[in-house]
């Protein structure tokens, strides 16, 4: 049986299926992985621009940088991740979460914590700073090339 999802409904969906998926897990022990038929995800060319821009800049690959370490250089380069998808790409907390394979309360705290930064001037919101500029020329450029 095949029905068409509106795009709007589609992080619900996915919700849903990771819901299934951990469900699944959790019951019987084995790591499965559902699929939707017919459809592709593919993350936006902004996206794709910050994960390299944040993988440059930690000169860590970004699979590395989503896995389950909690190792400080790698919670340092997802919550400037969070931070730069949420304000300046307006990402959802979700979308966010699964691009980190996190929960979307981990994006909160995230951002939480550089807002914090930032309003006491440390050195970390220092570098975000740095990184929203050069996100900010690589968008631009990415835009030129388009038009």
């Amino acid at each position: 049986m095949q029905s068409l999802i509106n795009v709007y409904e589609m992080p619900a969906v996915l919700a849903i299926i990771d819901s299934a998926e951990k469900r699944i897990k959790k019951l019987s022990g084995v790591e499965v992985a559902l699929k939707i038929e017919g459809f592709v995800y593919s993350d936006s060319p902004e996206k794709k621009i910050l994960k390299d821009l944040i993988s440059r800049e930690f000169r860590i690959d970004w699979e590395v940088i989503k896995s389950k370490s909690k190792q400080t250089e790698l919670v340092e380069a997802r919550t400037r991740y969070s931070w730069l998808a949420v304000k300046i790409l307006g990402q959802t907390l979700p979308s966010t979460g699964r691009d980190l394979n996190r929960d979307h309360t981990t994006i909160v705290h995230a951002l939480q914590k550089m807002s914090q930064a930032k309003k006491d001037g440390t050195s970390i919101w220092r570098k975000t700073s740095v990184m929203m500029f050069k996100l900010n020329v690589n968008l631009s450029k990415h835009e030129g090339n388009k038009n």
